[in-house]
């Protein structure tokens, strides 16, 4: 994918969901402003994550997401502006614009919220996806899938990093917990062997206080992702971009 995705989900936290912050939101939160946290720890001291069993019995026949730290209300939608800078050294004005749809889809035996996300740089797509969350009883939000298209002047549509829960061996995962709390295990994301996807997460800290040139926010939640199947590629995206 052209963004990895925790860095379109800390982007998404810090202007859209403040109550949230991730740690793999280093460049976002420079462009916002804010001081970037420190270098993240759960890369080392947990390297792996297992799915969790998943029970379709305890998802709703219709979606509904009203987790505290990711709520995705139908009708909602998010703009994020900042740059990246590129190999030519030179920043690049970015935008990543999230919908949350009211489109509902069944993946693996439950109904998930369909939201769309839209990469914009220099003025032109570079990538669209569709991803598929559903929120269970005890107000876990998991995810069951990802299709992303990648555009490039010239170039067929390509979607290479596609994931559906469920179909060749992969496996839906935790977006967030129902109750964040630090010393809680490593959590899967997602996992689909076939294109070597695989995220964890790990709580890092809760009940934080951050600021950013909007206002301040508290009860702030700091979280690591990071990708075991391709550890050096999320560090050095982590601290070049």
């Amino acid at each position: 994918m052209t963004i990895h995705r925790p860095f379109r989900r800390a982007w998404l936290s810090l202007l859209g969901l403040p109550a949230l912050l991730l740690l793999t939101s280093v460049p976002a939160a420079a462009a916002a402003g804010a001081q970037p946290p420190p270098a993240p720890t759960a890369v080392a001291a947990a390297t792996n994550c297992s799915p969790l069993p998943l029970d379709r019995k305890d998802f709703p026949d219709r979606p509904k997401i009203d987790n505290k730290f990711l709520p995705y209300v139908p009708g909602t939608q998010f703009h994020l502006d900042g740059s990246v800078v590129l190999a030519d050294g030179k920043p690049h004005p970015h935008r990543i614009e999230t919908t949350v749809t009211d489109l509902t889809k069944v993946i693996d035996g439950v109904r998930t919220m369909v939201i769309f996300d839209v990469d914009i740089q220099d003025k032109k797509i570079i990538e669209s996806e569709l991803f598929f969350v559903a929120q269970d009883s005890d107000g876990t939000v998991w995810t069951f899938g990802e299709y992303p298209e990648e555009y490039s002047p010239g170039k067929p549509v390509v979607a290479p990093r596609t994931w559906i829960s469920g179909v060749d061996g992969a496996r839906a995962g935790i977006a967030m917990l129902a109750q964040p709390r630090a010393g809680t295990p490593t959590f899967l994301q997602g996992l689909a062997p076939k294109v070597q996807f695989k995220d964890c997460a790990t709580v890092f800290k809760t009940g934080q206080h951050t600021c950013v040139p909007l206002k301040c926010y508290n009860d702030v939640l700091v979280t690591d992702e990071f990708a075991p199947f391709d550890p050096e590629a999320f560090l050095r995206a982590l601290f070049e971009d």
